[in-house]
């Protein structure tokens, strides 16, 4: 038996004096193995957890309505156009063209929709307001837009 052993698991320590037997390394053998097993296990179910990064893109059709197959429902899913815009106030506008939508937690403007999660995929929309002081739209589709996606499956 040897003199000492290890704080956390107590494999074998030896020292110059102690007789050495087979029975303490086979020991120390499986506690290491049963170790590493355990931590397997539970990378195993921490990976489990992790969801999965897809991206992309599409191009606008400029239709009211547009359904993204992504061919499986998003837990989270970030819209931005070619240009990195996401919304846009400026000179009397006020104009949503993607954000990040959440399941349940579309992205709306002025009481529009403009992006959400659906079964299977996203709701895209285009939309568009013009006044002589003010101008509003929702445009996740907009005719020939280049759009980039995130999305966690």
């Amino acid at each position: 038996m040897p003199t000492n052993q290890t704080e956390n698991y107590q494999l074998s320590q030896w020292a110059k004096s102690d007789q050495v037997k087979m029975e303490d390394f086979n020991a120390d053998n499986a506690k290491i193995d049963g170790a590493i097993k355990a931590l397997e296990g539970a990378i195993s179910g921490l990976s489990a957890q992790i969801p999965e990064i897809v991206t992309g893109s599409y191009t606008g059709t400029g239709t009211a309505e547009r359904f993204l197959n992504l061919g499986f429902t998003p837990k989270a899913v970030f819209i931005i156009t070619s240009y990195g815009a996401v919304f846009d106030s400026s000179n009397g506008s006020h104009t949503c063209y993607g954000g990040l939508a959440l399941p349940g937690l579309p992205v709306v403007t002025g009481g529009h929709t403009c992006l959400e999660i659906k079964a299977g995929g996203v709701g895209l929309y285009h939309w568009t307001e013009y006044t002589s002081t003010f101008n509003k739209a929702y445009t996740t589709n907009a005719k020939n837009g280049i759009y980039y996606y995130v999305a966690l499956k």
